[in-house]
């Protein structure tokens, strides 16, 4: 479902009084992810006549990130992990009274990034949890979460949305490359597909070096086959996010090239260069890179070679 199916469903389950009291959100936690959770916290502290308002208090202090009764857990930075300490933290928060007397909401970014002793002390919490205390663990890999916290949660996939899923300075990267018009146009697309293979084989090394990392912080002995799942798994998902940017890019030239006031674009901080790329572009040619795009998507989940796929595939853009 979308978010805004999503938003719905819960919504629903509020007025019907049948809310779960956590929810895994499959989705990229910095976007469509805190998106949708904070829409539905909203709805449980707004203090309007129209809920949500958007400008009472308790939606005020929900957006911006204050509000005394939701708690946010995110992955330390330098570990990339959510350690045990942080959630025994929680943990002593949850089971006080909460400040405005009704719901008491605690969201997991990255939830996937829980170590073995923060999954087995969370569990616990989910095993017995306070009254009127609600959980949200988001995730993009749901599969690294234990089977038995899945089981106590009930999961909303999030599909079908704008957000790409990656973060600023990899979007910014993939632009660059689909922007450059240096050199013969021959030469152009070899050197967009060359340095889009390894831009990913960064991506790569680094999910590889934070798996590691992840390892020797949890002092755990991960068989290598289970790494290279992790790696793998996690892999897939930016690649996959990497590819709906490149989609929106084209798909916002075709939008330009059919004289559209750019209303509709996604990548409206990149109009400019849109622009010039829809200029030097019919409308045919246009559709023809949506195509190429769609096509190379195909092809990456039949897990073709991907240097194979980028190279004949941006011979065609």
């Amino acid at each position: 479902m979308n978010v805004d199916q999503a938003y719905a469903y819960i919504e629903r389950s509020i007025q019907s009084a049948r809310l779960a009291q956590a929810y895994v959100v499959v989705a990229p936690p910095r976007g469509v992810g805190d998106l949708l959770t904070i829409r539905i916290m909203k709805l449980l502290f707004c203090s309007g006549t129209h809920v949500p308002c958007g400008t009472c208090r308790g939606c005020t202090s929900v957006e911006d990130r204050v509000h005394p009764d939701v708690h946010w857990i995110e992955p330390q930075k330098k570990s990339r992990i959510i350690s045990v300490e942080q959630i025994r933290n929680i943990q002593k928060d949850i089971y006080t009274t909460s400040y405005s007397g009704g719901w008491k909401i605690c969201v997991l970014m990255g939830a996937d990034c829980l170590n073995k002793s923060a999954a087995n002390a969370f569990l616990k919490t989910l095993e017995e949890p306070p009254a009127r205390t609600l959980f949200f663990l988001l995730t993009d890999s749901p599969q690294r979460l234990l089977p038995t916290i899945i089981s106590r949660c009930h999961r909303i996939t999030v599909s079908g949305s704008d957000a790409e899923g990656i973060d600023e300075e990899l979007r910014s990267s993939v632009i660059d490359i689909l922007a450059d018009t240096a050199g013969s146009l021959s030469v152009e697309r070899m050197s967009k597909a060359d340095r889009l293979v390894t831009l990913l084989k960064a991506v790569k090394k680094n999910i590889e070096n934070e798996e590691d990392e992840a390892c020797t912080e949890e002092q755990a002995d991960v068989d290598n086959d289970t790494r290279e799942a992790r790696v793998s798994s996690r892999y897939r998902e930016v690649r996959q996010a990497i590819m709906r940017s490149i989609q929106f890019w084209y798909r916002d030239i075709l939008i330009l090239s059919c004289g559209s006031d750019g209303a509709l674009v996604h990548h409206d901080s990149e109009m400019e260069r849109l622009q010039d790329a829809a200029a030097r572009v019919s409308y045919r040619d246009a559709v023809s890179q949506v195509r190429a795009v769609e096509d190379m998507n195909q092809q990456l989940g039949r897990n073709m070679p991907e240097a194979l796929v980028f190279m004949s595939g941006f011979c065609l853009l």
